[in-house]
């Protein structure tokens, strides 16, 4: 409401598809969208991508705390750049996860809420949904004015699961280096 107030006139939340952006794109800069990578152009005229579980070898996460087909949606089905965020992501979640085990550690709730809200970010656009969620509901909570003692059986139920991710993540990671497709 304040950005608002002081002349912002829309917004795009994370995470986002290139089609989310490409409307954004249309509704402010109609003339100008000639100019706007390829890499934004609408579905309809993007290539289109199979559903991603089968050709990586990854049958065995469908269901479970990845959806490989959202994470692929925010990437315009781009396997390769899912593959790079998914290692970047590996490679720097430990560092956001201990800014929050530190927090609850030194009883810093705003420090939880900055590295909870980066990890959420980067959950959903890699579509690492139930992880995403709790994140979510962590970083409300606090923003609320809960206690981080009160939070802690979130707390612990976020760890969990992101712990999962973490592994599922990896597997996932592992199977899209190795698929031939790419």
């Amino acid at each position: 409401e304040l950005c608002f107030s002081a002349g912002m006139n829309d917004f795009l939340s994370k995470p986002f598809a290139p089609d989310d952006l490409r409307m954004i794109l249309e509704k402010w800069l109609p003339q100008r969208l000639a100019e706007v990578p390829s890499a934004l152009a609408p579905a309809d005229e993007a290539p289109v991508s199979e559903p991603a579980h089968p050709d990586v070898g990854t049958a065995a996460l469908t269901g479970t705390l990845i959806d490989v087909d959202l994470g692929l949606h925010f990437v315009s089905g781009n396997k390769k750049l899912y593959a790079r965020l998914l290692g970047a992501f590996l490679d720097m979640q430990q560092e956001h996860l201990n800014k929050i085990v530190a927090g609850f550690a030194a009883d810093n709730p705003e420090m939880v809420m900055r590295a909870t809200h980066k990890l959420r970010g980067m959950l959903g656009t890699l579509g690492v949904t139930q992880a995403c969620d709790l994140a979510e509901k962590l970083e409300t909570c606090l923003k609320e004015g809960t206690p981080l003692a009160d939070a802690q059986a979130m707390y612990e139920a976020f760890l969990m699961c992101f712990s999962a991710s973490v592994s599922e993540m990896a597997q996932l990671k592992t199977a899209l280096d190795h698929d031939p497709a790419q």
